[in-house]
């Protein structure tokens, strides 16, 4: 009966990326729980954004695992919604924040807009591309939204 009361996860294991010759991701390992915020920070061309296409299944990995409740990631993949007509163009960099909510617990555009709009103080139309999987979510914000 315990493990019905764990929170799903997303899981790397010793995952790498390579373009070409270029190593962008070296032997990452990580986990990624539901239920809270997630936060992956690091220069511009770190690859933060590789490594989220890998972990929602919309990359493949060159080596390693990627597991999402204990099965491969790339048997879920998340349903693109079309960005906001409205959104101003900031003519600043973006990056996309992971939320460990989707689908299944019954998330909708609306709701992560509304909450990142409010804990960011951010316009909603300053908030862009929304992904939502089964039990996970990627939402484009301006970068300077996830600075500290």
């Amino acid at each position: 009966m315990g493990e019905s009361t764990q929170s799903p996860t997303v899981e790397l294991r010793d995952v790498s990326f390579s373009a070409g010759n270029t190593l962008i991701l070296d032997r990452i390992t990580t986990r990624f729980k539901s239920g809270g915020f997630n936060v992956i920070l690091g220069p511009n061309g770190a690859g933060k954004s590789t490594l989220l296409r890998i972990a929602t299944g919309l990359l493949s990995p060159t080596q390693g695992e990627v597991r999402y409740d204990d099965r491969s990631v790339r048997d879920e993949k998340p349903r693109r919604n079309k960005p906001d007509a409205r959104r101003r163009d900031s003519g600043g960099d973006v990056t996309r924040v992971y939320i460990a909510l989707g689908r299944k617990a019954g998330v909708r555009p609306g709701d992560l807009v509304g909450a990142i709009a409010n804990e960011a103080g951010l316009d909603s139309r300053d908030i862009g591309a929304i992904e939502i999987a089964d039990r996970f979510s990627l939402v484009e914000v301006p970068e300077s939204a996830t600075e500290a």
